[in-house]
């Protein structure tokens, strides 16, 4: 169980990597598709112990936190004070 949680912490870095890599304006369903297959990509070449039936929301979950986060850092640095 322990190392499922570090694969998942793995899987988090990886999605902050790659939405930052395919971050640009709008295209939002196409860039989380193309951050979706990266780190699927990823988990098959890996060979990640994360079943099979929740890969898909994990990394949906993954993506979704990433980019609020960033979509909140983005707005706290563009707000007039």
């Amino acid at each position: 169980m322990i190392q499922l949680f570090n694969v998942i912490s793995d899987l988090k870095y990886l999605a902050e990597i790659f939405c930052m890599i395919v971050e640009r304006p709008r295209d939002g369903e196409k860039k989380k598709a193309e951050v979706m297959d990266a780190v699927q990509d990823f988990i098959d070449k890996n060979d990640l112990p994360i079943p099979e039936p929740i890969i898909e929301d994990v990394i949906d979950f993954l993506i979704e936190h990433v980019v609020g986060k960033m979509n909140n850092s983005i707005k706290e640095t563009t707000e007039v004070h």
